[in-house]
């Protein structure tokens, strides 16, 4: 939302509109997870992780983008599914906390950038596998 903020004014319910899109995104990622899982354990704990890994990065990255410390329990997820995003934004957070930077749109196209390309490459990754 600050993002947004930074490059366009934006209505007072903004900020509600954005909570309830985030829920019906998280709401519908959450109703694609249900399915049958293997019985080996091996494929079912990869796509367990693999589910865990997209609804915590997404309610990160949706609700908390400017707090660093919300992103560090990213890190245990990425044992089991090491992402190339989320890896990144979990070594590029620490730039929150520092302020070299003109601008916190600055800041933001640094971290989250990248981000969103290498999120990009890890979709097609998986859906290709």
């Amino acid at each position: 939302m600050q993002l947004a903020g930074a490059l366009i004014a934006l209505p007072p319910w903004a900020g509600t509109a954005w909570l309830g899109l985030v829920a019906v995104a998280l709401a519908g990622l959450a109703l694609s997870m249900l399915r049958p899982l293997p019985e080996e354990p091996g494929p079912r704990l990869r796509g367990q992780a693999h589910d865990a890994m997209l609804l915590a990065t997404v309610t990160s990255v949706a609700l908390t983008p400017h707090y660093p410390w919300y992103f560090g329990w990213l890190a245990y997820l990425t044992c089991l599914v090491p992402w190339r995003s989320v890896l990144w934004l979990t070594s590029a957070c620490i730039l929150l906390y520092v302020h070299p930077f003109q601008t916190d749109l600055e800041r933001s196209v640094l971290i989250y950038l990248p981000f969103a390309l290498l999120a990009w490459w890890d979709a097609r990754r998986a859906f290709a596998a």
